[in-house]
């Protein structure tokens, strides 16, 4: 038994991760494991303790990752050097496990976090569709949530722009919701990423979708919210981003529809950033163009600079970078996004940085 098969076996619990995060600070996964009979962990898993207890043997938890593979299901666990440094902040509560289909590389890369109501208007749908599409027409990976609505629009409008989009689900990776985007969820594992945190078989319930929420944001160094009424669940995704520090785009609809009030309160709260156009976004995150394609003068602030002094000596870890900069991590973690989306820096395997090549 390891610590990462330990976390693995945790996660199954489907205890919530902002209890395990908080048990991980005191114990670590091993210690729990092999401590497990003591009273304070029968208290703390109550009525999951005899599930987890039965999933308790190193041989079995190999064999439901064997198992998980074959139907083509992978896992990250948090810890792991691809797990992504989005998610691992504090602020996003991280998940323990992640199960995913498809390429998860292009959740490394900057993302937008496109979401709105499943009850859209066709203005919805094509507002969420065309920005999605000239989102990725500017290197971006498109997140949503694979829902009706806008989710879809999102998904489409990457997908016809033949860009990558990850689809973050609120149900288990082997139980497709709703089933009526079924077609959409394999174009979506084919050439992009369906992501889950649930155990593969779990079906939605309706604390799942809102916890999820999280994970979109997460990901994103930016949301998007296309028509949303007063109690849409992306509202959920909105407030989650501002809590992790991530950037909210609204876009602005009908004064009259009770579809956009939402939408209008973010922007009338001060919350979100109004925006018509993709190029709102992109100025406003500095995305001009695909990431390499821009082989003019770079124009570069202090601290950008400063990275990039660093690098033109030899490629760099973000450990490293971290270290040797003094940026604290949610800082240094967003300069290098913005650097790659620029075009000026390229993320290697292992989390190491270089100067791209621009020739």
């Amino acid at each position: 038994m390891n610590e990462r098969l330990a976390r693995f076996w945790l996660s199954r619990s489907q205890v919530g991760a902002n209890k395990l995060n908080a048990m991980l600070e005191i114990y670590s996964a091993i210690e729990v494991y092999e401590n497990f009979e003591k009273e304070v962990f029968r208290k703390l898993f109550a009525s999951h303790y005899e599930t987890m207890e039965a999933e308790k043997n190193e041989d079995k938890l190999l064999g439901i990752i064997e198992n998980l593979k074959k139907d083509n299901i992978n896992i990250l666990v948090l810890g792991d050097k691809d797990y992504p440094e989005s998610l691992a902040q504090s602020e996003v509560s991280p998940p323990l496990a992640l199960y995913y289909r498809g390429d998860i590389s292009i959740i490394q890369k900057p993302c937008i976090a496109i979401v709105g109501t499943r009850a859209c208007s066709k203005y919805g749908y094509d507002i969420a569709h065309d920005f999605a599409a000239g989102l990725s027409e500017c290197g971006v990976t498109i997140v949503s949530g694979l829902a009706t609505g806008i989710d879809s629009a999102a998904h489409h409008g990457a997908l016809d722009a033949n860009g990558p989009t990850a689809a973050v689900l609120g149900c288990g990776i082997g139980y497709i919701y709703p089933s009526a985007n079924a077609n959409l969820y394999k174009k979506v594992e084919e050439t992009g990423l369906i992501l889950s945190e649930y155990i593969p078989d779990s079906v939605p319930t309706k604390y799942t979708f809102p916890e999820r929420n999280r994970i979109i944001s997460g990901i994103s160094m930016g949301v998007v919210i296309v028509e949303a009424g007063e109690k849409s669940g992306s509202l959920i995704t909105a407030d989650f981003a501002l809590e992790q520090g991530r950037d909210v785009y609204v876009v602005p609809g009908l004064i009259t529809s009770n579809k956009w009030k939402g939408s209008h309160a973010l922007i009338k709260n001060g919350l979100g950033k109004f925006v018509t156009s993709v190029r709102d976004i992109c100025e406003d995150l500095h995305i001009f163009s695909k990431p390499g394609t821009n082989k003019g003068t770079l124009t570069l602030d202090f601290t950008e600079q400063k990275i990039y002094n660093l690098l033109e000596k030899e490629a760099l870890s973000f450990d490293k970078l971290k270290e040797i900069s003094g940026l604290p991590f949610s800082e240094l973690s967003s300069l290098l996004t913005m650097m790659e989306l620029k075009g000026i820096i390229e993320k290697l395997p292992a989390n190491n940085y270089i100067i791209k090549n621009r020739s």
